[in-house]
């Protein structure tokens, strides 16, 4: 059971790397040091992903763990895409935005699909591959004792810890990983290149979220990600 549980979580972390590997390859185009920030957040949250197979062996569970990797795939696929017209990547912001996008640049969005055929191809493979592998039982969904849960999520809060503290390995000045991490004046692009899809995608999600409840003033020069490409104009800053 070690053994399953083991290729379990291995198989739960790899489709986050793969898909930071894949969008860094086909969008960037380059990877440097900063890369390995994106991997190493990678870690915790397919720590997450590999907490859902702890308790039950239910149907539902297994059809919620392929979803959230079917999500995680067409997310980096619309990423791919966007970046392919507007050179530059979708804040969060602007998903609400994206019928009217659709609209106003349909040529352009299917012509970006063709574009990028090869990477949507590599990652919506993603999808029919960990079917198969939930259908072979490759990914070992099985109540576990009340102690490995317990034992998971506080080895999850180590790991970001340990990925937070590793920041500080970069330096703290301006533009740093770190800078870009924890500063409320990251560009979406600049945090990318830093952090990952991921990382950037959750911090956002959070600045969003406080905004909502007021806890954050969207009109502060010193708050939120500052967007590099709007649909409207289709220009960087």
């Amino acid at each position: 059971m070690f053994k399953k549980r083991t290729l379990t979580a291995l198989l739960s972390i790899f489709p986050l790397i793969y898909l930071e590997i894949i969008i860094r390859l086909f969008t960037v185009g380059s990877f440097d040091k900063r890369f390995v920030f994106a991997i190493l957040f990678a870690i915790p949250v397919g720590g997450i992903l590999f907490l859902t197979t702890l308790f039950t062996d239910k149907l539902y569970i297994k059809i919620i763990y392929n979803v959230l990797i079917a999500a995680c795939a067409v997310y980096f696929c619309v990423q791919l895409v966007y970046y392919n017209i507007f050179q530059g990547f979708l804040s969060l912001s602007l998903v609400g935005m994206g019928g009217d996008a659709m609209t106003n640049f349909k040529s352009e969005m299917f012509n970006a699909i063709k574009a990028t055929a090869l990477p949507l191809i590599l990652v919506f493979l993603l999808i029919p591959a960990y079917a198969v592998l939930t259908k072979l039982k490759l990914i070992c969904f099985e109540k576990a004792n009340f102690k490995t849960p317990i034992i998971t999520a506080a080895a999850i809060v180590l790991a970001h810890c340990l990925c937070l503290c590793s920041l500080l390995l970069g330096g703290t000045e301006q533009f740093s990983v770190y800078d870009s991490y924890h500063s409320m004046n990251t560009t979406i692009d600049g945090s990318v290149q830093n952090l990952g899809i991921f990382v950037t995608g959750r911090l956002e999600l959070k600045n969003m979220i406080l905004i909502k409840l007021g806890l954050l003033d969207p009109t502060s020069p010193d708050e939120g990600f500052e967007e590099l490409v709007t649909p409207e104009d289709g220009n960087t800053e």
